[in-house]
C-alpha cells in the first residue's frame, strides 16, 4: 500500500478506558498512574479505591466535565496536530523507508488520537494510537515513535524469525530500536528531537545493543543479529 495518512481525532470513550487502565499501571520503571495524577490530581480517589466500578465511575465523570471544559482547546489541539504531522509526513515516510528498505505500510486505520491522558498507547490491531494533548516533545516525536511499532512488528513477522523471544522480550526490543532509530539524523530531521525517550528499566539493554546498531543502523541486518544472539542480549525482568 501506499504511505499512509495519519488522521487525527478526539475519542472521549477511549480516553475514559484508557484513563482506567493505566491509573494502576506501571512498566518498565515507569509509573503511568504518576505520570495522570500529575495532570489531573482530582483523579486520585479514583487511583486509590478498591471497587473498579467506583474508579469507572470517577473517571468517566472526570473525562466528561474536563472535555465540557476543554472542548475548544482539545478541537484547536487536533487540528494543529494534523497540520504539525501533514507538513512532517513526507519526511519521515522516507526516512522510514530506508530504515526498512522499503518495506510495505500495514493496512489499517492510522489514526492518532488526541488525548488528555501522559500515556500514548499504540495498538498494534488497528493501527492506532493515542497523544497527549500537551506532550512536551510535541505530536511529531509522539507519531514518529508509535508509527515505526507499526511498521516494525509488520515487519518481524514477515522477515524474522523470532520463535526465541517473548512477548515481553519483543516488546523490549521494539523500543531500544525506535530509540537507535529516531536518534539517527534523519528522523531527528523530522522530530526535532535528539535523544528520544526510554523507559528506565531498558537502559541496561539499550547499552548492550548499541554497538550492534552501530554496525547496521537498518532494520533487517540489525534484527537479523538481535534474534541470532538474543541469548546474549536479553534478559527478562519482572
Amino acid at each position: 500500500m501506499r504511505n499512509p495518512r495519519v488522521r487525527f481525532r478526539l475519542n472521549k470513550s477511549l480516553d475514559k478506558k484508557m484513563g482506567v487502565a493505566f491509573l494502576l499501571h506501571s512498566k518498565a520503571g515507569v509509573s503511568f498512574g504518576d505520570k495522570i495524577l500529575k495532570d489531573h490530581p482530582r483523579l486520585k480517589t479514583a487511583r486509590e479505591t478498591t471497587n473498579n466500578k467506583k474508579r469507572k465511575g470517577l473517571v468517566d465523570s472526570y473525562v466528561d466535565l474536563f472535555y465540557r471544559k476543554q472542548q475548544k482547546q482539545l478541537e484547536q489541539t487536533k487540528e494543529k496536530f494534523q497540520r504539525q504531522w501533514d507538513k512532517t509526513a513526507e519526511a519521515f515516510f522516507e526516512a522510514s523507508g530506508k530504515l526498512f528498505n522499503n518495506h510495505p505500510w500495514p493496512s489499517g486505520e492510522y489514526i492518532g488520537y488526541v488525548s488528555i491522558f501522559d500515556c500514548n498507547p499504540r495498538f498494534l490491531e488497528n493501527k492506532t494510537f493515542q497523544v497527549f494533548w500537551k506532550y512536551p516533545r510535541g505530536v511529531v516525536s509522539v507519531s514518529a515513535h508509535e508509527m515505526l511499532h507499526f511498521i516494525f512488528y509488520d515487519f518481524i513477522g514477515k522477515y524474522i524469525s523470532k520463535e526465541k523471544v517473548s512477548e515481553g522480550g519483543l516488546w523490549q526490543l521494539s523500543e531500544v530500536f525506535n530509540t537507535f532509530a529516531l536518534a539517527e539524523p534523519a528522523f531527528v530531521k523530522v522530530t526535532k528531537d535528539r535523544r528520544p525517550t526510554l523507559y528506565r528499566d531498558l537502559a541496561f539493554l539499550t547499552s548492550q545493543l548499541y554497538p550492534l546498531w552501530k554496525e547496521t543502523r537498518k532494520a533487517q541486518p540489525f534484527l537479523s543479529s538481535c534474534f541470532k544472539n538474543l541469548s546474549d542480549y536479553h534478559r527478562e525482568r519482572g
